[in-house]
Order: C-alpha cells, then sequence, then structure tokens
C-alpha cells in the first residue's frame, strides 16, 4: 500500500519519516568522535540539518553530549551582548548546567564578549560535562547580516588553537552547518577557523542510497525500482526534488510508466510550478540576487551548460564557490557539471539570455566597457566543434534521450529540426527535437507536450495504422522535447508528387488512405489539426500520414502560428484565429489538400486563398467538386462533421447523384424536405386506403 507519509518534503525530517542516510553520516559520526572542527556549508534542502539532528542521537548513544543552536533563533537586530548571551543561554539550557548563565554574564561584565563566551565554554561547560562535547551551530548564513561575527568565529579558531596548552578544551568540538562561503562568513583569512576544519560535503542520493523512497509507491519491488530509476534520471538524486517527485507519485494511484513519470516532473516542478518550488526560487536568487557578480556567475553558469570546454573547480573563485553553493552546478571528477535535467530544464539558454539583457540594461554608462567583454551565447556557440549544427541546438552533442544517436540533420523549421538517427532496439529512425523557445512561449508547454505525446503513442501501439508514420518514443532532454519516429527512406513528400500530373482517380485513392489515417486517429481522440502535403509521405501510390498534435501542443506559440500562416491554404481560418478545434478542422486540411490535386492550384501557391475559381481537372464529377467546396466552408458549421460524413458524401456523389443533391442541402433545409416526404407518404398511403376501402364496397 502506497505511504507518501514517510517523505520529508522541505525541513527538518520528523519522528516515523524515511531516513537516508549517506557517506557524509559515517564521515560526520567520526570527526565528531575524533573531536574534529567540521564546517558543512552546502546548498539549502540537501539534509543538512537532519544529518545534524541523526549525529546527536548517534553522539548520545556513545555518551557524547551535543547542544544544536539554531542561530535564527537569536535574531537579527540585537545587539552584540545580547546574541553572545543568548547563545550562551541555550548552550546552559541543553545541557542543563547548573550555573546561572546570566548571573555569571554579569558577574565577568568587565571582560569582552568573545573573552566572556571562550572562558564560558573553558571554566563552566567543560568543568560541568565530563567527556566529549559537540557543539552544532546551524543556520550560521544569518550572521551575515551582522557586523561583529568576525570576532565569533576568530573565537572557535582560539579554542582551538589553545588544545596546545590545555588538553582539556580536546574534548570541545564545533561543527558549523550554513549556505554560505567561508569568505562570505569572515573577511579576515588570518583569523578564519575555516583553514583548520575538516569541510563536509553532502552528495545526492545515489540510486542504491535512494532504494528505500521506493518502499512508499506501494508497488511490487521491481516496478517499484524502475519507478524510482526513472524519478532518479530526472533529479540525479538531488535529496529535495527526490523526494518531492516520490511523495506526490505515492500520492496517486497508477500504473506508472516513464512517460506518466514525465507528466508528474512537468507538473510539479516545470512551467509555472517552477516559480513557485522554494527549492528552485532558492536556486534563482542566488543565481540573480545573491550575488555581487551576477553578470560573471550567469556567464560561467552559461559556459558550464554549454559544455563547450571543461570548467575545473577553483578553490579560491568566489564566483564557481558561489555557483556550487546555489546547487545548480556539482563537482564531478574536479570539473564543474550541472546538477540535473531538472535545474537545467527551468534554468535554460532562454532564461540566462533573459536574465542577462535585464542586467545589462541596467548596466552604468561607466562598466559597459567591461560588459562588452564578456563572452556572448553566439561567441561560445560559434566556437563549438563536432557538434550538430542547429541554431537553436547548440548543447546537444551527437545524443538525445539517453541512447538515440544523432547523424544527420534533415529537416528544420523555426520550431522544430529533424535528424537522422539510430538506435539498438529500433534501427534506423528519425527524431524531431522542438525548440526551446516553444516552452519560454509557453511555461505548460512540456505538460501539454507530454499528456499530447502520451495519446498519439498509443495509435503505435499494439497494431499501428499502415497510413500513419509510427512515433516509437519521446520525452525530455534538457530543456529538449523530441519524438522518436520511423523513418522514411526512398519515399517523396507529397509536395513533389502534386506537381505531377494526378489522374482523379489517383487523387481520391490517395485522399481515401489520409482519411483512414485520420478516422484511425480521431476514434483515438487524436486531432492532426497539421494536414498538409509536406507532412505527407507517398511511395508507390500508398501514403504515410507524419507530424501529429505538434501544432496542438504549443498552439499559443508565436513562432508556431507563424509558421502555420505561411501555409494557410491548409489550415483553417477558426485555427487560425486560436479558436478550438475537432475533427472539422482536418475536414478543412483534407479537402483543401483533394481540391489542390483536383484543380490547376500550383504547389507553390501556399499562401493563396482558395475561392474556388481554379480550373478543375476534366474528368472531376460537378457532384464530387461540390462535396470538396463544402468540406472547404470557412465556416465550420456548414463543413462536414467528421472525416466518415465527408467520405461518404464523396463516395455517394461519384455513384448517385440523386443522393448527392439531397446530401450537399444545408441541415435546414433536410429537415423540412424529410417533413414534406413524410407527410406526402401519409397522404399516399391513406389515398390508397381509400381507394381499397371502395373497391372493396363496389365488389361486394
Amino acid at each position: 500500500m502506497a505511504n507518501p507519509n514517510i517523505y520529508t518534503v522541505g525541513g527538518t525530517i520528523q519522528p516515523n519519516r524515511l531516513y537516508i542516510p549517506r557517506q557524509a553520516d559515517a564521515n560526520l559520526l567520526t570527526l565528531c568522535q575524533e573531536n574534529s572542527f567540521v564546517y558543512i556549508l552546502t546548498p539549502r534542502q540537501m539534509g543538512k540539518s537532519s544529518l545534524m539532528v541523526r549525529t546527536t542521537k548517534e553522539l548520545a548513544k556513545e555518551g557524547i553530549h551535543s547542544v544544536i543552536i539554531d542561530l535564527t533563533l537569536l535574531g537579527a537586530h540585537v545587539s552584540p551582548e545580547e546574541w553572545y548571551l543568548g547563545l550562551l543561554m541555550i548552550v546552559q539550557d541543553n545541557l542543563q548546567l547548573e550555573t546561572d548563565v546570566v548571573n555569571w554574564w554579569q558577574i565577568h561584565s568587565h571582560l569582552g564578549f568573545t573573552q566572556r563566551l571562550t572562558r564560558f565554554f573553558q571554566r563552566v561547560l567543560l568543568a560541568e560535562k565530563k567527556g566529549q562535547t559537540v557543539i552544532f551551530i546551524d543556520e550560521i548564513d544569518t550572521t551575515l547580516s551582522l557586523d561583529f561575527t568576525d570576532d565569533f568565529y576568530a573565537a572557535i579558531r582560539s579554542l582551538y588553537n589553545a588544545r596546545a596548552y590545555d588538553p582539556q578544551l580536546s574534548r570541545l568540538s564545533f561543527v558549523l552547518i550554513g549556505v554560505a562561503t567561508p569568505s562570505d562568513l569572515i573577511r579576515d583569512p588570518r583569523r578564519t577557523p575555516f583553514n583548520i576544519g575538516h569541510r563536509l560535503d553532502l552528495a545526492d542520493f545515489s540510486f542504491e542510497e535512494a532504494l528505500p523512497l521506493a518502499d512508499g509507491f506501494g508497488l511490487p519491488s521491481d516496478e517499484a525500482k524502475q519507478v524510482l530509476q526513472w524519478v532518479m534520471q530526472w533529479t540525479r538524486g538531488h535529496p529535495y526534488l527526490t523526494q518531492r517527485l516520490c511523495q506526490t507519485i505515492a500520492q496517486q494511484h497508477e500504473h506508472w510508466s516513464r512517460k506518466k513519470v514525465d507528466l508528474i516532473v512537468a507538473d510539479t516542478v516545470l512551467g509555472e510550478k517552477a516559480k513557485q518550488d522554494h527549492n528552485l526560487q532558492f536556486v534563482r536568487d542566488m543565481l540573480t540576487k545573491r550575488t555581487p557578480d551576477r553578470l560573471g556567475v550567469l556567464t560561467t553558469y552559461q559556459e558550464i551548460r554549454l559544455g563547450e570546454e571543461p570548467i575545473y573547480d577553483e578553490e579560491h573563485s568566489t564566483i564557481k564557490s558561489h555557483l556550487k553553493l546555489s546547487g545548480i552546478v556539482r563537482l564531478e571528477n574536479d570539473i564543474l557539471q550541472v546538477r540535473n535535467p531538472i535545474y537545467e530544464y527551468v534554468f535554460n539558454r532562454q532564461w540566462i539570455e533573459e536574465v542577462k539583457s535585464e542586467l545589462l540594461d541596467g548596466v552604468l554608462e561607466t562598466t559597459k566597457p567591461a560588459v562588452a567583454s564578456l563572452p556572448q551565447e553566439s561567441t561560445v556557440r560559434s566556437q563549438k566543434k563536432n557538434k550538430i549544427g542547429l541554431r537553436f541546438l547548440p548543447e546537444l552533442d551527437n545524443i538525445i534521450g539517453g541512447s538515440y544517436q544523432l547523424e544527420e540533420e534533415i529537416g528544420k523549421t523555426d520550431c522544430a529540426a529533424v535528424f537522422k538517427a539510430s538506435h539498438p532496439g529500433f534501427g534506423r529512425i528519425a527524431i524531431k527535437v522542438l525548440s526551446p523557445s516553444l516552452a519560454a512561449q509557453d511555461p505548460n508547454f512540456v505538460k501539454q507536450f507530454l499528456d499530447k505525446m502520451t495519446l498519439i503513442g498509443k495509435m503505435s501501439l499494439p497494431n499501428p495504422h499502415p497510413n500513419i508514420l509510427p512515433v516509437h518514443d519521446f520525452g525530455v532532454d534538457r530543456e529538449y522535447c523530441y519524438i522518436v519516429m520511423g523513418y522514411v527512406e526512398n519515399w517523396e513528400i507529397l509536395t513533389q508528387t502534386m506537381g505531377q500530373s494526378l489522374s482523379y482517380k489517383q487523387a481520391i485513392d490517395l485522399a481515401n488512405q489520409m482519411a483512414d489515417a485520420l478516422i484511425f486517429a480521431h476514434e483515438r481522440g487524436v486531432i492532426h489539426g497539421n494536414v498538409r502535403p509536406s507532412n505527407i509521405f507517398i511511395r508507390s501510390n500508398r501514403i504515410l500520414l507524419s507530424d501529429f498534435g505538434v501544432p496542438l501542443i504549443a498552439q499559443n506559440s508565436l513562432s508556431l502560428q507563424e509558421n502555420l500562416v505561411g501555409q494557410s491554404i491548409y489550415i483553417a481560418p477558426e485555427q487560425l484565429k486560436g479558436k478550438e478545434i475537432d475533427e472539422r478542422t482536418d475536414v478543412y486540411a483534407l479537402g483543401t489538400i483533394l481540391y489542390q490535386m483536383l484543380t490547376n492550384l500550383s504547389k507553390n501557391q501556399a499562401s493563396v486563398s482558395i475561392v474556388g475559381h481554379h480550373s478543375w481537372k476534366a474528368d472531376t464529377p460537378e457532384r464530387v467538386r461540390k462535396v470538396i467546396l463544402r468540406a472547404r466552408s470557412t465556416n465550420p458549421n456548414k463543413r462536414y462533421a467528421t472525416i466518415p460524413n465527408f467520405i461518404t458524401a464523396l463516395r455517394q456523389a461519384e455513384r448517385d447523384p440523386i443522393r448527392l443533391r439531397f446530401q450537399i442541402l444545408p441541415p435546414f433545409f433536410k429537415a423540412k424536405l424529410l417533413n414534406v416526404l413524410f407527410y406526402l407518404m401519409v397522404l399516399i398511403i391513406f389515398a390508397l386506403l381509400i381507394v381499397v376501402i371502395v373497391l372493396l364496397n363496389q365488389n361486394g
């Protein structure tokens, strides 16, 4: 049974919640046992506080005293004396010391604040408490707003150094925890305690460490592990993001697939939800507000993200230290990498360019020469080697989706590119990669994409339609949505064939195949929305219809609308106006293609508004022409409601001219005519009955 209550999403882990131990747990416990001075300076929501609480419990089992001091409890608007005294009062309460710290503080008022602090530890704490004592000081980044805490950190250093002549001080150790760099916390390197202590880094969960999280799904073991693996493909084990997605999954009762997990990710932390998530807000603020060199930070992150050359870590680089502290990057073999695909998607190229543009717009005139020297996106991109050369695809290497090998670009528009590719399981395939600008214009794009493609993907299973190009897979890699399709080789697109002479019979046959494919899709809830010759492949009089649904996924996209306007001959007027579409939209497109095949309308007249004045092929029956023109009515209410209605009318027009005349009547007149015919039949029957009665009477 699913149990979403085992997860902790933000804050310290509460009792009866699941705790995931990492290597850092063992390391911290060992360092505390050895009375080492330790500092843990990492991004938010990495599990620092939970690690601290768990370590104090383990220390207690060994008889080691511990104190937890949360500096946020001391306040930000206090005097130095109030701050120091408040800290010692927490120590007294935690360790239940007999000495009254307030009286003691007043008695020693002749001493400075830091002198009283260190003397209290030496003369009171160590005197009353035998054995080891570890003081955990959490949220030390709150001291950034105070102007007197350099002396505090220097005092901790002095206690450590005094061990050389006062062995009792070896029983006292400190663990400093927070979100800050050492240089932020203390300005004088000669007084800092951070160059004599042990730095402890918190790594993301490995898959093996995170396995207990799968227990909350309420699924069979193998299935639960697979779902967890899909989650971690997005989070790379980030503690907060992983637990948040696991909790969301556990709250829903589903038969999970990778696509459904992708939808959960999109609905939880991508798009508009990215602006609401506390972790993503923290990262955003660290990159744009909490750094004095925002342009430098953004430019370095941009270079790390592009991956043109390895960006190595530098211990004394304030920019790289800040990026690590923000959590957006992590170290792998001394090289800085973007931490996970969620961060890479949310803080993408479009976001970087927008923020940099805003910053550059606000730069003072005197700083412009320095700003101009910063490497720009286009400059970095143009220097890339051995990459696929697509203008909106600079970051991708030759691999997408983990296992699809991109080989050659075979087509592109403003909002997508198609690549010839290969895969061990599918062999030769084609992959369409959508422009990140689509998602940038619509925060809900990724969710819409995954929803729509889940529906479209089902059309290929278990038995794909012979006139539909199959979709093998789809997904999101970094900020790129991609669709894996069958690869068509030695096929022409219908645009080329329409330039040749098609007979009436050939055109009707091709239209019937298109109709069969569209009916198959409509029965499964899929509207194509982009039926045009360039999306139809043909070979030996057989067609394959491709490109289902992409325009509908991004119907609010400006670049897509511009693309549609360029092919407006095939797009129904209501779709161009952004109105809701249905099967009649595809009726319009199919009618237009059939019209084009049976008239002298040039294949290059893509922007021509058809008004019915083009010359028809001589062998096209008048009745058929009327059916096609009705299918292309600018008013969707006057079109055929469905593809079957359109095709039925077309077939009847070829063999039954009388029935056609009735078929092409508007619905209102049809109803009137049916009523008249009904009453006429009643009158005829009544008259016949009278005749029969009269004849019977005469014979009688």
